[in-house]
């Protein structure tokens, strides 16, 4: 379970990283492009990750798979500092970001500790 939880978690982490570049390519769209960060970090980063690999740059595991996220992620900093927008609006959107996280994790330990509480299937022909 927590191999999955921590893969969502550098996922998500990822498509955070491609959000300036989505804003930028996709400003125009309802949702500034915010759709497409994850699949377009995700694609990124392995891209990143392929090229460097191929080029005897980096090394195999995940230390390898950390540049590229880091290499990512410095890209869109510099990305992210020079669009005035993007800033404002990550400013704003922030604390509605971290509020519905809060939310979410507080009603996941909830339902998680009333799930573990339930008896497991019982036959009623069992005697």
């Amino acid at each position: 379970m927590t191999e999955a939880l921590t893969f969502w978690a550098v996922a998500m982490a990822v498509a955070a990283l491609a959000l300036p570049l989505c804003a930028r390519l996709f400003g125009r769209f309802p949702d500034a492009g915010a759709g497409f960060a994850f699949s377009l970090g995700l694609t990124l980063v392995a891209t990143v990750y392929f090229l460097l690999r191929v080029t005897g740059a980096l090394p195999a595991g995940r230390g390898g798979f950390i540049v590229a996220v880091a290499c990512l992620g410095l890209l869109m900093f510099v990305l992210a500092a020079r669009d005035q927008r993007f800033t404002a609006t990550l400013r704003r959107a922030l604390p509605a970001i971290a509020a519905a996280f809060v939310l979410c994790a507080a009603g996941r330990r909830s339902r998680g500790a009333a799930a573990a509480s339930r008896t497991p299937f019982r036959s009623r022909d069992r005697r």
